[in-house]
């Protein structure tokens, strides 16, 4: 004879708890405090840097059925570009849906039993990251010669600040009648000389 279902109880995990601590986790906006369809809940969108993901909770992914039952699901939501499916057992391929070990996207707080980000939702679903450099520096040409010369000849500073002012000054006076690089068009260059080197 199997446990007293009374006992397995304590042991199961309280998913609408669950799904509002992971909301809460990544501060997700569109949540539902009930489940979509099944086992299946929608823990709301997480706001990143290139785009929002809908994040959803589906307890294991391990077979046709859970797959069957998290598609059923899913169907019934209005489509968003980016999806992640969070499950605590189970990695089941499932065609069109990215999804994460609760583990491997969390963990636990053992002082306040917060949960605490380990991992980022955008990357994870493949959001692609949007490009934070600004316009190429159309000087990058004449600069990026003169920063190695500097660091093959042992005269670039430690400091990117001070390289900078340096490389400044240099180029002034090596192109006067040029207009001078912006310094974030100077440090990016310092910096990817330094990389390469």
């Amino acid at each position: 004879m199997g446990p007293d279902p009374k006992h397995l109880t304590a042991y199961l995990p309280d998913v609408p708890l669950l799904v509002n601590r992971l909301a809460e986790a990544f501060e997700c906006r569109q949540r539902k405090s009930s489940s979509l369809h099944g086992r299946t809940w929608r823990i709301g969108a997480v706001t990143t840097a290139s785009a929002p993901v809908m994040l959803y909770f589906h307890p294991t992914l391990e077979s046709d059925d859970d797959a069957r039952d998290l598609q059923n699901a899913l169907g019934r939501e209005a489509r968003s570009d980016w999806r992640l499916v969070v499950t605590s057992q189970g990695s089941f391929p499932i065609e069109g849906c990215t999804h994460v070990r609760l583990d491997d996207l969390v963990e636990i707080d053992v002082a306040s039993g917060a949960l605490r980000p380990i991992a980022d939702p955008g990357i994870l679903a493949g959001v692609p990251r949007k490009n934070t450099g600004g316009r190429p520096s159309e000087h990058r040409h004449l600069l990026k010669p003169m920063i190695e010369e500097r660091i093959q000849t042992g005269e670039s500073a430690q400091s990117v600040n001070a390289e900078a002012r340096a490389v400044r000054a240099a180029f002034q006076a090596k192109y006067p009648d040029k207009p001078i690089p912006s310094d974030s068009s100077i440090k990016r260059c310092i910096r990817d000389g330094r990389e390469g080197s």
